[in-house]
């Protein structure tokens, strides 16, 4: 289904299985959505709605999540690598074992995010990660994207 625009309001979507590879769904309501295993690489997905969304082994890897609400979202094992996540809300997050290497991470919320085993490698736009995941400016982390107490990325 690639270069497909779905409508807006998809809240409470059981599973999606089709690829959606390329998907524009700016402004899409997918609060609470089961999409699980989803295959969601370069969609767009700016100014959705994903919070308490289950992402768990999605693939979202060169998506455009600028300003999206992830917000209470479980992203577990998902791959974000090369994703645009400025602006995001990932508030409460569960991003254990992701791959967020080469995200841009600009004015992004990972409040109380958990980052347990997250690569963020390489990952820009944001300086060090604090225990609770609140971004601090400016980075001083290293280009290799060493995590600094165990959370960090680079700029």
């Amino acid at each position: 289904m690639g270069n497909a625009t779905l409508a807006n309001d998809l809240a409470g979507v059981i599973t999606v299985i089709t690829p959606l590879s390329a998907a524009t769904l700016t402004n899409a309501n997918l609060t609470g959505a089961n999409l699980t295993g989803a295959d969601l690489p370069f969609a767009t997905l700016t100014n959705a709605n994903l919070s308490g969304a289950n992402l768990t082994n999605a693939d979202l890897s060169g998506a455009d999540l600028t300003s999206t609400d992830l917000s209470f979202a479980t992203l577990t094992s998902t791959d974000m690598s090369f994703a645009n996540l400025t602006g995001a809300n990932l508030t409460n997050a569960n991003l254990t074992s992701t791959d967020m290497s080469f995200a841009n991470l600009t004015n992004a919320n990972l409040t109380n995010a958990n980052l347990t085993s997250t690569d963020l490698s390489f990952a820009t736009g944001c300086s060090k990660v604090t225990p609770t995941g609140t971004l601090i400016n400016p980075l001083v982390t290293p280009p290799t994207g060493t995590l600094i107490n165990g959370l960090g990325c680079t700029n």
